[in-house]
């Protein structure tokens, strides 16, 4: 069919675009071009928003978990076309820190989470936790509340329709956790975060067996991490949840690089590094791990947090002393390979068919054990909260909160507290409406389940 460009009648299909369809059209050509976010003149009136900030930081010294990142999420709310929309994507709150002699202080207390934004929602950054000694040990307030340090000091509350507030120290030896979205910190674990939909579903297919560990084989949609909702009808409990992964399988890795000296557990202030014989295409956030398997005294579940020629430093402290010349890869998070659920299957099936209900933010970090045994910590809240360290003779920091999740950072005994996890902001609104005009920012944009999906891990803008 011919096409008028303007007042010429030409052979040449006419071009269209959200900002122009200069030419003339059937109602069934435009519907088509409307359908693929080709056509000009119209936007949607109203959008779905997920605005979660930081995470508060553990505490460190004897301290408590982190409080969560407020989470904000609603439908219904009021754009207008060509309006640019400011969004912010709070970061995470410093580690709690120890101090050689025992002396605490003011250095101890995890540092408050950042706000993240909306437009006009502002969600309030997580409350740092407390740390030692009494002065120092009462929970910051925030988003969630982080949790109390020592000497059963009391947690920080937290802010109406955005979190919960923090527990109180335990014991001398043991710090309280941070609140989450959807609970208050306990004594024993992180306050459990929220799950939300809002983001695009995982499909794939994973072999299960009759414990809490879940192989993914393959990756259908979406994607696959901690906090995100597991159902099947093959074995898995409704409700079941990603807690780590252990270790990849597919996606970047780095083959086969091996530490070029012992790593040992050490009981400082510095974060613990490893160093490695090349650190060529390694990246901050890659996951630290064996080839298909976890490396002896690696934590499931770490993660590069910064890189420095060859020395690597972790999200975890080294549980156990790593050998010169063993080998370690580092893989892009999610992606196939090994994780583990909150809950045990209860059967054994392989290449069964997995999809996603929804994902946790905002979970609350859990404060430090009172436990001599290594490897044995409190957990965080589902949602990114970091898990606590404990009394061993390594002295586990806190872990850190879960990138992008909003999730409070664990505490430590006489070790650093973890850095609290970054927030996000999600903005969906119906397919049947195009593209934005224009975005800063770098968010990841998917169309799909009928939605257009604007996921933002930096600060940018938006204009519908």
């Amino acid at each position: 069919m011919n096409r008028f460009k303007g007042s010429i009648r030409s052979a040449t299909v006419a071009t269209t675009s959200s900002a122009a369809a200069v030419g003339i059209w059937t109602q069934t050509e435009a519907m088509q071009a409307r359908q693929a976010g080709l056509w000009p003149g119209y936007s949607p009136s109203t959008v779905e928003y997920l605005v979660v900030a930081g995470g508060g930081g553990g505490g460190g010294q004897v301290g408590g978990g982190g409080g969560a990142g407020g989470y904000r999420t609603a439908t219904g709310f009021s754009v207008t076309g060509g309006t640019s929309y400011t969004v912010t994507v709070g970061a995470g709150g410093t580690a709690g820190v120890y101090i050689s002699g025992g002396g605490g202080g003011a250095a101890s207390i995890g540092g408050d989470g950042n706000s993240s934004v909306f437009s006009t929602i502002t969600s309030t950054g997580g409350g740092g936790a407390g740390g030692y000694p009494a002065g120092s040990a009462t929970g910051r307030s925030g988003g969630s509340g982080g949790g109390g340090g020592s000497n059963t000091t009391s947690g920080g509350s937290g802010t109406t329709g955005q979190g919960f507030a923090g527990s109180a120290g335990p014991s001398a030896l043991a710090g309280g956790s941070g609140g989450g979205a959807g609970a208050v910190g306990t004594t024993t674990a992180g306050g459990i975060g929220t799950s939300s939909a809002i983001l695009p579903t995982f499909s794939g297919t994973g072999n299960i067996a009759s414990t809490t560990t879940l192989t993914i084989t393959a990756i259908t949609t979406g994607s696959i991490g901690p906090g995100v909702l597991v159902a099947t009808g093959s074995g898995i409990p409704a409700g079941a949840y990603i807690t780590e992964q252990l270790y990849g399988a597919t996606g970047t890795s780095v083959a086969n690089t091996t530490l070029s000296a012992n790593a040992t557990p050490v009981q400082a202030s510095a974060q613990q590094t490893i160093s490695v014989t090349s650190a060529t295409n390694i990246a901050v956030g890659h996951l630290v791990a064996g080839n298909g398997a976890q490396v002896t005294g690696i934590r499931a579940d770490t993660y590069v947090t910064n890189i420095v020629g060859t020395t690597i430093t972790l999200s975890n402290s080294v549980q156990s002393t790593i050998t010169s010349s063993t080998a370690v890869y580092f893989y892009s998070p999610g992606g196939t390979g090994a994780y583990t659920m909150s809950a045990a299957a209860t059967a054994t099936t392989t290449g069964v068919a997995l999809t996603s209900s929804g994902q946790y933010f905002a979970g609350g970090g859990a404060g430090v054990k009172d436990s001599t045994t290594a490897g044995d910590f409190y957990p965080g809240g589902a949602g990114g909260g970091g898990a606590g360290g404990n009394n061993s003779g390594t002295k586990l920091n806190g872990q850190s909160g879960g990138v992008n999740t909003g999730g409070g950072a664990g505490g430590s005994r006489d070790a650093n507290g973890g850095t609290g996890g970054s927030g996000i902001v999600v903005i969906r609104y119906s397919d049947s409406y195009p593209l934005a005009a224009s975005t800063t920012g770098s968010p990841t944009v998917t169309t799909a389940g009928g939605y257009r999906v604007y996921k933002y891990t930096s600060s940018g803008t938006i204009t519908f």
